[in-house]
């Protein structure tokens, strides 16, 4: 008894340094037990570049319409092999002022609830990067056999708006809403058109 109990003592030890060790885009970051490491992609023909996962990549086509099933759906979508963890961005060419975004999101999340009551906001805030400032949701929304945890971002972007999601599976939010905080302000203008 005593054994395992001093074996799982070693385990949460050896987990703690492992955060502590592992914790930047550079080092890599551990979601659960896989250290996640971290690259620069261009995710579109414009030269639009991303700090991304290195596992993730562009979606396949039929993936793409087997999860995001509505005919608009986003522009750009990578994912895991399994698309099961995967980050969106479109941009929209609707000028908004920066100062109004911070709105924006808010009525974006309220009007979400009014069409799905069952999701669950849990935090909103703003992350600044070098070119732009960020204003994120987060929430968690019921799919069959559980639910996802799921990022909401907006950014000025060029003329218009960046609108992107993040989503994973629930028990993973704890690891992946401190990396998309991370991730979100490496998102860099490519070319012009």
């Amino acid at each position: 008894m005593t054994k395992k109990y001093g074996d799982e003592a070693i385990i949460k030890m050896r987990r703690a340094y492992q955060k502590l060790k592992y914790n930047s885009l550079s080092t890599g970051i551990f979601v659960k037990e896989q250290l996640i490491s971290f690259r620069e992609q261009e995710i579109d023909s414009l030269g639009t570049r991303m700090i991304l996962p290195e596992v993730m990549e562009p979606m396949e086509e039929e993936m793409k319409k087997r999860k995001y099933p509505m005919e608009k759906r986003p522009a750009i979508i990578w994912s895991d092999p399994d698309g099961i963890v995967s980050i969106t961005i479109s941009f929209l060419a609707q000028g908004i002022e920066s100062d109004a975004l911070e709105q924006v999101r808010d009525d974006l999340g309220n009007t979400i609830l009014s069409i799905s009551p069952h999701y669950m906001f849990l935090d909103k805030g703003k992350v600044e990067g070098e070119e732009r400032s960020f204003y994120w949701a987060e929430f968690l929304s019921p799919v069959l056999g559980g639910m996802v945890y799921n990022i909401l971002y907006i950014a000025p972007w060029k003329k218009g708006i960046l609108l992107g999601s993040f989503s994973c599976p629930s028990g993973d939010r704890s690891d992946w809403s401190e990396i998309m905080l991370k991730l979100m302000p490496t998102i860099r203008e490519g070319k012009d058109i």
